[in-house]
């Protein structure tokens, strides 16, 4: 572990003399730094230390633990926290907001060393998963946002994964598909749910990506029962975001099956109404019905001919029907998918637009909202008003309709057409900071002509 450095917080030189002594007793640190609590935060936004050690003192120092994690560079550099005594309410908080391990200035320098050294391995444990994490999104294994395994990897993962369940006898293991769907007047947004279900799951779960935009999960010792309540847990939590259709099923077959047979029926679910199934794999037994005498043989009449062939009309138009839902929930599904994309470009772009541009634009409004079906971006003074409209239910055409319009309701529209693969965040910026330049000139103009008058 050379190479380490270590940061010691404390507004007690004293103690911190003592700490720093006795940590070069590992001989596994290069160099320490002493810092008071003034100089804490700039010292933190210049330093990458190994460990941090915060002496508590007769001072409240949870508020620089929480500084400390708010660095993105230190959110996973380990804390130690060094107490005079032992006070359970300070030493519990302290552990909520992010500290790693303790020790009291009275304890043997043996015990202080031994905590030292083991924290300072999880230091080093910390970065190699860091690091893996890392090796992993480039790989596009996980996602780079979510950190959930990807589509196409999923699918291999969770195959590893049934396969070892299968072969350790594990029954108490289920397999779940989450299918969110959205609420009226809002878009689903893929990777905000898939990290809020990530974070109601054990470490021990498997999460993926999965067909139809939608959630594998793999639950271990969970059960029917477990299943139910994770799959509760969800619906409670994503209640302001979109309705949450879920289905799931012991693992006994094997994943393609497993996830054919969930995805069938999850889009009769979607089309029912019907917002969780358990779906049992195990078929249950035909009565045999054992004769010993001969079969009867029974000829049938012209008449129970025809009832069979009515009934096997029926049938047949029965599932046309079905098929015809599917095709319906199908192209919703990737409609859905579509506004997805569009919105994952559509969104940031405005936002960074207002960002730039609140300042600028004196005397202006800027608002901008996110629909289903489209977006509007205005800009608003009293004298002039322009919108851009964004419509994408003309696939596969993006429509972008931009109006003008002043205090006398005299109207300008411009309009730009373009195709679902040709509309980018760089074009869009392009539009609209044309749009922008066309709105100050406006704006100018006017100043001008009441000047003038």
């Amino acid at each position: 572990m050379k190479n380490n450095s270590i940061l010691i917080i404390s507004n007690n030189e004293e103690v911190s003399d003592i700490i720093s002594g006795k940590i070069k007793l590992l001989r596994e640190c290069d160099k320490i730094k002493k810092v008071n609590y003034i100089e804490t935060i700039s010292e933190l936004n210049n330093a990458q230390p190994t460990l941090i050690i915060l002496y508590k003192g007769k001072t409240d120092t949870i508020g620089i633990v929480k500084e400390i994690r708010k660095i993105k560079s230190l959110n996973k550099v380990p804390i130690i926290f060094v107490m005079d005594k032992l006070e359970e309410e300070s030493l519990f908080y302290a552990f909520d907001n992010g500290i790693d391990d303790f020790f009291f200035m009275d304890d043997t320098d043996a015990i202080i060393l031994i905590r030292l050294f083991l924290t300072m391995q999880k230091a080093v444990l910390y970065k190699q998963i860091e690091t893996n994490e890392e090796i992993l999104k480039w790989e596009n294994i996980i996602d780079k946002q979510t950190q959930i395994f990807t589509k196409e990897s999923g699918a291999r993962i969770i195959n590893k994964t049934f396969a070892k369940i299968k072969d350790e006898n594990n029954d108490d293991c289920v397999f779940i598909y989450i299918k969110p769907m959205p609420k009226e007047n809002k878009v689903v947004n893929i990777n905000k749910i898939g990290q809020k279900i990530k974070n109601l799951l054990r470490n021990s779960d498997v999460i993926s990506y999965g067909k139809g935009s939608g959630y594998y999960i793999v639950l271990y010792n969970a059960g029917k029962a477990g299943a139910k309540s994770i799959t509760d847990r969800i619906k409670k939590a994503m209640k302001n975001d979109c309705i949450i259709y879920a289905n799931a099923t012991e693992i006994k077959e094997s994943f393609e099956k497993t996830e054919e047979l969930l995805y069938s029926k999850m889009k009769k679910q979607i089309s029912s109404g019907k917002e969780y199934e358990y779906v049992s794999l195990i078929s249950p037994i035909e009565p045999v019905n054992n004769k010993n005498n001969e079969e009867e043989k029974v000829e049938k009449s012209e008449q129970e001919v025809n009832e069979v062939q009515d009934k096997k009309e029926e049938t047949e138009a029965k599932e046309l029907n079905e098929e015809n839902k599917e095709n319906e929930i199908e192209i919703k599904e990737n409609k859905i998918s579509l506004y997805k994309d569009i919105e994952n470009i559509t969104a940031p772009t405005f936002f960074e637009i207002e960002s730039e541009y609140a300042n600028k634009l004196e005397a202006s409004k800027i608002k901008y909202e996110i629909l289903e079906t489209e977006s509007n971006f205005i800009i608003q003074s009293a004298e002039l008003t322009i919108e851009l409209k964004i419509t994408y239910t003309e696939y596969p055409i993006i429509k972008m309709e931009i109006k003008q319009y002043d205090e006398t309701a005299k109207t300008k529209i411009k309009t730009i057409n373009c195709k679902v693969e040709e509309y980018t965040k760089e074009k869009l910026t392009l539009i609209m900071q044309e749009m922008i330049n066309d709105y100050t000139k406006a704006i100018s103009l006017q100043k001008l002509y009441k000047i003038s008058q």
